[in-house]
């Protein structure tokens, strides 16, 4: 494998710049889109990344295992569904997503989760 050293990227079009840093450090390092009414095997519904299975923990509850494990204290979890989606815990092995409905009910759905943080 081959490795390339640089301080910063440019965009050759418009010479804009960003710190190394900045795509290393700040780019999510798991991402996915999970179909909450589908069996485990089936709940990756889309595309993903750094995800290596889901779990289904119960109505609404999710654990989303990572491939590649992250520094327990750092991995920030975001997710995105109809309703209330709720980040319940993460450590360095996944992140606990719930989603609840209008009425703060735990249902099935399908939701969008981004983990930010460093890989271990």
């Amino acid at each position: 494998m081959s490795t390339v050293r640089a301080s910063t990227i440019a965009d050759r079009a418009t010479g804009k710049s960003l710190g190394v840093e900045r795509v290393v450090e700040g780019a999510a390092k798991a991402w996915g889109s999970l179909n909450g009414g589908a069996t485990p095997a089936a709940m990756l519904a889309n595309a993903s990344f750094n995800i290596s299975s889901v779990t289904d923990a119960a109505v609404g509850q999710y654990i989303a295992h990572y491939a590649a494990p992250m520094v327990a204290t750092a991995p920030v979890t975001i997710g995105s569904t109809v309703g209330n989606p709720e980040a319940a815990g993460f450590d360095a092995t996944g992140a606990t997503l719930r989603t609840r409905d209008n009425t703060n009910t735990l249902v099935d759905a399908f939701i969008n989760l981004s983990s930010n943080g460093r890989l271990a």
